[in-house]
């Protein structure tokens, strides 16, 4: 527990950005067909997302997962880049996305555990009757600490360093938008 509360420290410390979109699968059709196709849309939405918000190049490190089509970063990277021409205030804008071994990315891993805590407060807001083991519970209040918050099921007001985006539209503000208040000063300690 503990380090892994290091690691999300060592992650929102680290002077690199966190966004996080989550999905609300029931609303959004298209994971209602083909899981894999719905992964990289919604990715694609959250680069665009991201550089609408915020302007700017980005390099991406996305998790190398084991897909039917071993191009999908490639196609993301293309997507992505044709919609910032095309639609940007700052059609300098770009992206790059590399498919990377998450094993090899220590902060890879500790934006997979911040995401996977982010969703199963997410969840457990939309099902009440999910079950949470309790370690998982205290290291979701501990993380919704760091940022200032009871929890983590809340989409957030822009800012420059943790975000979570809550899509379709319908699902925005779901329970709340949240500001966030980073420090680790506000971290839950033993």
């Amino acid at each position: 527990m503990n380090a892994a509360q290091e690691c999300i420290e060592s992650l929102l410390g680290g002077g690199v950005a966190f966004n996080a979109i989550v999905v609300r699968k029931d609303q959004f059709f298209k994971w209602q067909s083909d899981n894999e196709e719905a992964f990289w849309v919604t990715y694609h939405e959250l680069l665009r997302h991201v550089a609408r918000a915020t302007g700017g190049t980005y390099e991406v490190f996305a998790d190398n997962r084991q897909d039917s089509y071993d191009k999908r970063g490639e196609v993301l990277e293309l997507t992505t880049n044709y919609y910032l021409r095309h639609h940007s205030a700052q059609p300098q804008q770009s992206v790059r996305v590399t498919l990377v071994d998450s094993h090899d990315y220590p902060l890879l891993q500790c934006a997979d555990i911040l995401t996977g805590a982010i969703v199963t407060a997410t969840n457990h807001y939309l099902d009440p009757d999910t079950a949470v083991h309790a370690a998982k519970q205290e290291m979701i209040s501990r993380f919704a600490a760091l940022v200032g918050w009871d929890t983590l099921h809340y989409d957030t007001m822009p800012n420059a360093a943790f975000n979570i985006w809550h899509f379709p539209i319908e699902f925005r503000a779901c329970p709340a938008t949240r500001r966030v208040v980073l420090s680790t000063q506000n971290a839950v300690t033993e």
